[in-house]
């Protein structure tokens, strides 16, 4: 892997800069770009970051896993944007990891890619990945700070992690199942989880390259400080006698109401409006234990006209 020449860029990236070029946003031209294109950009043998520098530093650096010093980021023009292209073989650069490092003369500071959703579950922060369109792996990509609706939930942000079975960037006709999981941030396998996880990813991965499952996306849903209400809330919570619990039981039915609108009304349909799903009855699955086998139970035969299988 071989960093190259100024103004040299992948082709999806001379396509960024060419719309800049013509005057448009640079920020909304990658938010359009991320939704249709891996970022950073590869063509295959090229690779090109970017960083927009919103914090009007003159020194950005780019970490990566390939190399173990910091490669200074070179800006374009006299832009907020910029970026590193570097060479590679062999699709050698799929799975390596990167951040940038930001410093502003007083502090440094450590930011990931905000334009690209592929993350690994390895460590606490979730450190961005490169994912290439020849990657035959699995991949998971990370959506943040998702809130159910209602002012009782709206300090309960949690994010969504979303399993992509191997080949998903090559076949890119193929639509596929989903199976949607609560406790999502324990439920890969990962030495940050609990007990380190319940490695669905890595036993999914497995099964299908044994051919002994269809390939499937996989939905985990973090829970928030409120599991037990938003999961179990539609019972009286163990109480037969709910004498002096009447406004506890109340608060935990409307926050259960409200995660069950989120699982139905948000997640469903911002995985069906992202990635290539069979979104119909036959093809969608939920799952989860101890509490998340409740809640679970509860939607899935609630809403039994969009899940299938539980």
């Amino acid at each position: 892997i071989t960093m190259i020449k100024d103004n040299v860029f992948s082709e999806n990236a001379k396509i960024f800069f060419e719309r800049f070029e013509k005057g448009e946003n640079p920020e909304d031209i990658l938010l359009e770009l991320s939704k249709i294109e891996l970022i950073p950009f590869t063509d295959g043998n090229k690779i090109t970051y970017i960083y927009l520098n919103k914090e009007n530093s003159k020194d950005i650096r780019l970490k990566t896993s390939f190399n173990k010093n910091n490669y200074k980021m070179k800006r374009y023009k006299k832009s907020d944007i910029f970026y590193l292209t570097f060479s590679y073989k062999n699709n050698e650069i799929d799975n390596s990891t990167y951040i940038f490092e930001i410093n502003d003369g007083k502090n440094v500071k450590f930011k990931k890619d905000l334009y690209n959703k592929n993350v690994t579950v390895l460590d606490k922060k979730r450190t961005n990945i490169v994912r290439t369109k020849e990657s035959l792996l699995p991949t998971i990509q990370e959506w943040r700070n998702l809130v159910p609706d209602g002012k009782i939930s709206k300090n309960l942000k949690r994010d969504i992690l979303v399993y992509l079975p191997p080949k998903y960037f090559v076949e890119k006709n193929k639509n596929y199942s989903v199976l949607y999981m609560q406790d999502g941030q324990n439920i890969f396998d990962s030495p940050v989880s609990n007990f380190e996880g319940w490695k669905v990813d890595t036993i999914a991965t497995n099964l299908i390259n044994n051919d002994e499952i269809e390939s499937i996306i996989i939905v985990g849903i973090e829970n928030s400080p409120k599991r037990k209400e938003e999961y179990v809330g539609f019972s009286t919570l163990y109480t037969f006698d709910p004498t002096g619990y009447e406004d506890y039981i109340k608060e935990a039915k409307e926050l259960n109401d409200n995660y069950v609108n989120f699982v139905i009304n948000k997640v469903k349909p911002l995985i069906d409006s992202n990635y290539r799903t069979k979104s119909d009855r036959d093809n969608t699955a939920i799952a989860g234990s101890s509490f998340g086998a409740g809640i679970s139970l509860y939607i899935g035969f609630k809403y039994n006209n969009i899940f299938s299988k539980i």
